[in-house]
């Protein structure tokens, strides 16, 4: 639990670890350039929101990729740029849980060189993807001097914590917090990027920060309110539908006990 989470980016960074000794918590975001001559998208950026909810650090950057050479980062990579911004290398990462986050993840996740390797662990929810439950991926990755450490991972996705006529960014933002929401471009801008990139590039990059920054207040601030509806202190929601049934189960449970409720889903009502 965060307690700025009312007041980001500019409040109180003090904190309540989320039940472990040493978490991340880092929202993704990219920005491309559909190449339609040749059916794929160039990436031309990876922007960071991050927060080490061990030592309260907080930041946020951007990535800018060789669009040219059509890179796009691995898990490794990705990892290295989230540490980095709260003064973490690889080798400090061993042990640590990172919470990433996106809105609408499926569409961060596909810019990833090597995500076919976690594929397997992740689950398709309302065509996105995430962690299933709280159980993390336990990842094997190797600092610069090929030492090996273990990074638990999870996939989230704060699209899947909103009802549905506000799954846009934009309409989430605006139901979250009316002074901090996505910032605007016309189509125009939004269909050429890159020449966005070229000929603005503080229009671009603040777009582009902009929307980590939202969906990090998003997500805290959701699990914040889920938390205090459910009086679960700090547990982790991966979707609207868990938290309702995770407070259906509370009320029966305090009405008619536990047994009671077991024998409900045993018979599948």
């Amino acid at each position: 639990m965060i307690n700025f989470a009312h007041s980001f980016p500019n409040g109180d960074d003090s904190v309540v670890v989320l039940g472990k000794p040493a978490v991340i918590l880092a929202t993704i975001d990219a920005e491309w350039q559909s190449n339609y001559t040749k059916n794929e998208n160039l990436i031309l950026s990876y922007q960071f929101s991050v927060i080490d909810l061990k030592t309260g650090q907080r930041g946020d950057d951007i990535y800018y990729a060789n669009w040219v050479e059509k890179e796009r980062l691995t898990i490794t990579q990705i990892l290295e740029q989230i540490g980095n911004i709260v003064g973490l290398s690889l080798s400090d990462l061993n042990g640590y849980t990172i919470v990433l986050v996106a809105h609408n993840a499926i569409a961060e996740w596909s810019t990833i060189k090597n995500r076919s390797k976690l594929n397997k662990y992740l689950q398709m929810i309302r065509k996105t993807v995430i962690t299933p439950g709280v159980s993390p991926i336990e990842l094997k990755i190797y600092d610069g001097n090929r030492n090996k450490k273990i990074v638990k991972f999870m996939l989230k996705d704060t699209m899947l914590l909103v009802p549905e006529a506000y799954r846009s960014l934009k309409k989430a933002s605006v139901l979250v917090d009316p002074e901090f929401a996505k910032l605007d471009l016309t189509k125009e801008e939004l269909s050429n990027m890159l020449k966005l990139l070229q000929e603005e590039p503080a229009k671009f990059e603040a777009y582009a920060i902009r929307d980590t920054q939202v969906t990090l207040k998003l997500w805290i601030t959701l699990q914040c309110m889920l938390n205090e509806i459910n009086g679960t202190g700090n547990r982790i929601f991966s979707t609207l539908s868990s938290a309702a049934l995770s407070r259906f189960r509370s009320m029966y449970v305090q009405e008619f006990g536990g047994e009671a409720f077991e024998f409900l889903f045993r018979r599948k009502i």
